[in-house]
């Protein structure tokens, strides 16, 4: 494929974002032939090119065993690289990490806090997430108006999950209308 050419030039000239646009085609196998392992060195080299989204990629790469071994070390350390970056999925999917303890022990006030950077780029699941930490003080001060806030500008970007989580919230009657 030649959009494949030139995302491999590019790629080759340190721009991250092709590494990753071209790592992306062979995941899926669009215009090449699917490899994921070819995927996962191109997401780690668009990484190491200060691309966040790849980086992301790569964490996602590493933590499903997909063109590598399962290794939630490494795969943790790629998404902290890309929320380092201010790429909110690699954020998100830290603040599960501490939410649920798999970095080791469970942080909730750490994961409250990624979550919330990742929203803050609106990141809508990092929102949603965050909005069910506070809704229940999983962890953290409970604040219910404020979940329903985050639910509310989630679904007003679309985000389908959030209102449908934002509306059962409301529908308990035990957040201010």
């Amino acid at each position: 494929a030649r959009s494949g050419g030139a995302f491999k030039r590019a790629c080759q000239l340190k721009l991250g974002s092709a590494c990753r646009q071209l790592g992306l085609m062979f995941a899926e196998g669009k215009g090449v032939e699917k490899n994921l392992s070819a995927a996962a060195d191109l997401f780690e080299t668009g990484c190491g090119h200060q691309d966040g989204l790849s980086c992301s990629f790569l964490g996602e790469s590493i933590g499903r065993g997909l063109g590598r071994s399962v290794d939630m070390t490494a795969a943790l350390t790629a998404y902290d690289r890309a929320c380092n970056l201010d790429e909110p999925q690699g954020c998100t999917q830290l603040a599960h990490a501490h939410r649920t303890g798999a970095v080791g022990k469970r942080d909730p006030r750490q994961a409250a806090a990624l979550y919330q950077k990742a929203c803050t780029r609106a990141h809508n699941q990092g929102c949603a997430f965050l909005a069910t930490m506070k809704w229940f003080g999983d962890g953290i001060a409970q604040d219910r108006d404020e979940a329903v806030r985050l639910l509310t500008a989630a679904c007003e970007r679309g985000f389908v999950p959030a209102c449908r989580q934002r509306n059962a919230f409301k529908a308990s009657g035990l957040s201010s209308p």
